[in-house]
């Protein structure tokens, strides 16, 4: 039984890569495809009349996801971090930026809410269970601009 386990532990596996001599992308407007030439092995498939040689062959299918860009000239703080009654989140330049906070759970319940409208904003967490939670600073129009890993303790 031990010989079995022994044997399959040393099971080599290969999937999706091969050892090429050349290759290359075409591209054009429509998309682009990779080439490869010189695999190190071949699988002949057909019969005595047609033979074609297959080898690793994949798709890759990239999706880019396009995200807006925002600049923000701000400087966001959150401490004490660890706490256990009050967390301080200070904001710097705040100007007439509308900004707002929002508190989750690890289990992703709003705990706590609200806006910032002072460069120091005090956020009482007393009341609320020894955990980590994530803080989130958002812009007026609901941009995230920063995230925290808040400690209650």
């Amino acid at each position: 039984m031990t010989l079995i386990f022994l044997g399959l532990g040393t099971i080599n596996t290969n999937a999706q890569e091969s050892l090429n001599t050349s290759g290359g992308i075409v591209s054009g407007s429509d998309g682009s495809i990779n080439q490869s030439i010189g695999q190190m092995f071949n699988n002949p498939v057909g019969d005595s009349n047609q033979i074609m040689y297959q080898g690793v062959q994949y798709a890759v299918d990239l999706i880019s996801l396009d995200t807006n860009s925002y600049e923000f000239e701000l400087s966001i703080m959150a401490f004490p971090n660890p706490s256990s009654s009050e967390l301080n989140l200070q904001v710097s330049k705040i100007n007439n930026n509308d900004l707002s906070y929002e508190m989750y759970d690890l289990l992703g319940r709003l705990v706590k809410s609200s806006s910032i409208s002072a460069e120091k904003t005090k956020i009482n967490i007393e009341n609320l269970q020894n955990a980590v939670y994530q803080l989130n600073v958002f812009s007026n129009n609901k941009n995230l601009i920063k995230s925290f890993k808040i400690i209650k303790n």
